[in-house]
């Protein structure tokens, strides 16, 4: 019970995490979203709900300022005007005409071959960041689907077990009433009422579990907490279909982290090529002059100035460069350590996975079985008056008991192929989960 409580607390942290992004869209999400279907199924489920997501919209639009930013990158500085009144007599200010010297002038700098491509390139390669930077928030949404798509259908699971315990329950009550009759006892019959009611507070309990996962589900699909959801879709008990070599080759081509981490690289990589640029080559700048005929001069006239920059001096310009070449080092070095990482992740939840799947079949293949033959066995004693009906509510808890650890095992290995789609960077191929049958000795 500890690894389903927390599980269930991993999802309710998913779920806060992306609660504010999915209830963001509001009555007006609710009214556009497409129809669930008869059943809700799982990636059904996270497909509507990423479907124009905020997070998405969020992204586009953070793309899109990247973009224009990018283009305007590539474009030449802004030209400047320039005004230059030269040698004006300080006893007498106001004597613009006896200036030595009036000029007009229109100056642009031109900044070192490559420098533009290489800027426009950087502010492209933001917005591709920009997208891929989405994309993370929108896997985090899919993996708390995930989540409460496992304790929904648990939920599900549970109240068909309680129905199935409840008429057992009722079946208790018509034979210790029927026993009645012959016995005159009232002990008997007062113990199946007790047993048909620690069934149904049971069902309450659980049913309460059911509307909370309800509701995060709704959340996530920005839809109302209380909006009808269809019963879960169960494709029965399943495991990872993949070994777990394949399932970190996957984890490496699919993190969106790892898209992040290239996109930034890219980014780094054209900033670097402009600094590159500014260090090896210098910046131009040309101005048209206009002289007004005042002081000495006595006609109109024209004139041009270019001025050089000299990058090479003082070291400033090196010094940017080497930073941004040790800035695209470091990012290449943050891509094998997330590659590691998620290895490391790929490989823990596959190792849930597995030992979920482990408890799971020892329950449904060993404990249930047992239990179900061990009922069978104290009924047909009570029928033929060999045993008393304590023996009978005793097997029937043991049984209940273990069909619900069955179906707790059974959200626990869910829960785990969740985590493990999540470090996988997707929807992994599953396959059946099949219990072996015993014969019974």
């Amino acid at each position: 019970m500890e690894t389903s409580v927390s599980r269930r607390a991993l999802s309710a942290l998913l779920a806060a995490i992306t609660l504010g992004t999915a209830t963001s869209a509001g009555a007006e999400g609710n009214a556009a979203a497409p129809a669930l279907g008869a059943e809700a199924q799982r990636e059904a489920l996270i497909r509507v709900a990423l479907t124009n997501h905020p997070a998405e919209r969020a992204a586009d639009a953070r793309a899109h300022a990247e973009d224009t930013r990018g283009g305007s990158k590539g474009s030449l500085p802004p030209p400047e005007l320039t005004a230059d009144l030269w040698q004006v007599p300080l006893s007498r200010p106001y004597a613009v005409g006896d200036a030595g010297m009036l000029s007009f002038g229109l100056r642009q700098s031109f900044p070192a071959p490559g420098t533009l491509a290489a800027r426009e390139n950087a502010g492209h390669a933001s917005a591709a960041l920009a997208r891929e930077s989405g994309a993370v928030s929108l896997e985090m949404v899919a993996r708390a689907i995930r989540h409460a798509f496992a304790d929904y259908l648990g939920a599900s699971l549970r109240e068909r077990a309680h129905a199935s315990h409840r008429a057992q329950a009722e079946r208790l009550v018509e034979g210790a009433r029927a026993r009645l009759v012959a016995t005159g006892s009232l002990g008997d019959l007062a113990r199946a009422r007790f047993e048909a009611e620690r069934v149904e507070a049971s069902r309450a309990s659980d049913a309460a579990l059911a509307d909370s996962a309800r509701g995060r589900l709704n959340a996530l699909l920005g839809r109302r907490p209380n909006d009808r959801l269809p019963p879960p879709h169960d494709d029965g008990a399943q495991t990872v279909a993949l070994s777990l070599e394949e399932l970190m080759a996957r984890g490496r081509r699919s993190r969106a982290e790892l898209k992040v981490l290239a996109g930034r690289t890219r980014v780094l990589e054209a900033e670097r090529e402009s600094a590159a640029s500014e260090a090896q080559l210098p910046m131009v700048t040309v101005s048209a002059l206009y002289f007004a005929p005042v002081g000495p001069a006595t006609e109109h006239s024209y004139g041009a100035s270019a001025m050089v920059s000299l990058p090479w001096v003082w070291g400033g310009a090196r010094a940017e460069k080497q930073a941004a070449v040790q800035a695209v080092v470091a990012s290449e070095r943050d891509v094998d350590e997330v590659v590691r990482r998620i290895d490391s992740e790929v490989a823990e939840a596959h190792a849930a996975v597995k030992g979920a799947e482990a408890g799971y079949l020892a329950l449904t293949e060993r404990l249930v079985p047992a239990a179900r033959r061990r009922l069978d066995a104290v009924l047909a004693g009570y029928v033929a008056g060999g045993t008393n009906l304590l023996d009978v509510v005793e097997a029937e808890q043991t049984v209940t008991m273990a069909e619900l650890d069955a179906i707790d095992a059974r959200v626990a290995v869910d829960h785990a192929l969740a985590e493990l789609d999540w470090a996988a960077g997707g929807p992994l191929p599953r396959k059946r989960l099949e219990p072996r049958t015993e014969e019974a000795p």
